[in-house]
């Protein structure tokens, strides 16, 4: 978010329903990210010249051939309330993550998870390949 925001044609009321925007932090961390727990990530934009196709390549921290160039890895993140549990876009968050300072208290909002896989016999996520519960990796690659 911008740190000074522009409001035009402002209504103050809170008895309407509205969507509400919140901030977000890390949460439930594995131990070698446990680091962040808690704090907020920055807003980030990944820009390419000359490159317009932008492939994010989840449970891979690869690109698929040497025809896509790897822009970063990391690990698979979805965002989450504790409201209502719903899962939003899976994002692919660089390895080398960062976080705003002084940011690392738990205050009510939104939360980003790292993803686990969810294997199930029979299933498109296949058990063997895919493991129940482990963390998945991720690549943003482009061309």
């Amino acid at each position: 978010m911008p740190p000074e925001p522009i409001y035009d044609d402002i209504k103050t009321t809170t008895d309407i329903p509205r969507a509400s925007v919140y901030h977000t932090q890390y949460r439930e961390m594995t131990s070698t990210l446990v680091e962040f727990d808690y704090s907020d990530p920055p807003c980030v934009v990944c820009r390419v010249p000359n490159r317009s196709t932008v492939l994010m390549v989840p449970a891979r921290n690869d690109c698929p051939d040497d025809t896509w160039t790897e822009e970063y890895h990391g690990y698979l993140f979805a965002q989450m309330n504790y409201d209502d549990r719903h899962e939003s876009e899976f994002i692919c968050v660089d390895s080398n993550l960062e976080s705003l300072d002084n940011s690392a208290a738990d205050v009510w909002g939104s939360h980003m998870f790292q993803v686990e896989s969810r294997c199930v016999v029979g299933g498109s996520m296949p058990c063997g390949p895919y493991k129940d519960g482990y963390e998945l990796t991720c690549a943003v690659c482009t061309k």
